[in-house]
């Protein structure tokens, strides 16, 4: 354990040291100094700010986001802090997905562990879903996770996931498809910088709330925290719901 989250809501957030030298050899990339590598490893082994920044909202609003009849969602999970703040809250079940399941199991996992009981996963309070965002299988796996019929989810969260317009589609298009329908507390929560600068970069929160206000959008957003540093880029978490 190397640091500790103090929650508003009451109690800590252990965070650790991802075990990395059981991993495969594709991740050397990340003791390289590389960031991302574009569909071979998306960044799972750093603790990105946003991740916090997601955490932290959810726990300081005044809105309860989990309930225990909750089916929650972490898309690019990494180490998984906000789907672990779900499940401390006592949601019914989390899924988490990565790109990776090195990462799952080096980093997700870990911090499932230092922060909730083994016995989630056995009673199937949680699991680990590796997959491409852009593999259609991932979807029909994701669905199949789900307790709820329909195979979506009352919650879904994610952090730092839009650096490119590829990714910013895609998870609008995955956010159209498992966010429930039949819940009107249904509620997407994202945490992204506004702008991401940089060679084959361009996405952000930005432009996913351009694609929310088309006429023929599913969804709607809304920014409801800005964080600035002067500093760094801008970063927003974005609540989206169906319409």
């Amino acid at each position: 354990m190397f640091k500790r989250i103090d929650l508003k809501s009451g109690g800590k957030m252990g965070i650790v040291v991802p075990r990395t030298n059981e991993m495969s050899s594709s991740f050397s990339i990340s003791s390289e100094g590389r960031d991302v590598l574009p569909r071979v490893y998306e960044g799972g082994l750093a603790l990105w700010e946003c991740a916090l920044d997601l955490v932290l909202f959810m726990d300081e609003s005044n809105v309860s986001f989990v309930r225990k009849d909750s089916n929650v969602l972490e898309l690019g999970c990494g180490f998984g802090l906000p789907g672990v703040w779900a499940m401390m809250r006592g949601c019914a079940r989390c899924v988490f997905q990565d790109l990776n399941a090195d990462v799952l199991a080096s980093a997700t996992t870990q911090h499932v562990l230092a922060n909730m009981n083994a016995s989630v996963f056995s009673s199937r309070k949680c699991s680990l879903v590796a997959g491409d965002w852009f593999d259609e299988a991932l979807l029909k796996l994701i669905r199949s996770e789900s307790t709820r019929d329909d195979g979506t989810y009352d919650l879904i969260i994610t952090a730092e996931t839009l650096y490119t317009p590829a990714l910013v589609s895609r998870l609008f298009f995955m956010l159209e498809n498992l966010l429930s329908k039949s819940n009107d507390q249904s509620v997407a929560i994202v945490a992204s910088k506004r702008y991401y600068f940089g060679s084959g970069l361009g996405g952000g929160t930005s432009l996913l709330m351009s694609m929310c206000d088309e006429k023929t959008s599913k969804l709607s957003a809304k920014v409801v925290r800005v964080l600035e540093d002067g500093a760094s880029n801008i970063r927003e978490v974005l609540l989206i719901r169906r319409r």
